[in-house]
């Protein structure tokens, strides 16, 4: 288990309180220096935000109002944010299927992935790459 000191803690919770007033990307929250290591490797593989809070030295509902507080989100929606993130870089950097895309970010069903994807974003992965490689304004000349 992570452990933090009660100054390392004040960091995290400043960085999500900067990183928000700078219009960063609130997924920030979970890759901060204050055992971002950690807590970067942890959204890979769960999900859930007790095993994130179990990482630090807060508990869930602590992490909830921080991520709240500083970025206007709840902690199960700043994670999905995190996720699906990654998946939209995956998606358009890559030439990574979508299951290998899902596998990488800790789905064990690419199903629920591309479920999970178009939940949170509006399309399926599939749309979403299709839309992201095609050239703007369109067709070549």
């Amino acid at each position: 288990m992570l452990t933090l000191a009660s100054d390392d803690v004040a960091t995290l919770a400043r960085g999500i309180e900067i990183g928000v007033a700078h219009g960063l990307d609130v997924a920030g929250v979970l890759t901060l220096p204050a055992g971002g290591e950690e807590v970067e490797a942890g959204f890979r593989s769960t999900h859930a935000v007790v095993d994130i809070s179990d990482r630090l030295p807060i508990t869930r509902g602590r992490l909830d109002a921080l991520c709240r507080r500083h970025a206007g989100r709840t902690a199960p929606q700043v994670i999905h944010d995190r996720i699906v993130l990654e998946a939209q870089r995956g998606l358009i950097y890559t030439g990574l299927t979508v299951a290998e895309i899902a596998y990488e970010l800790g789905f064990v069903d690419p199903a629920y992935f591309t479920r999970f994807f178009a939940r949170e974003v509006g399309e399926t992965p599939g749309e979403f790459r299709r839309r992201h490689r095609e050239p703007q304004g369109g067709h070549a000349a």
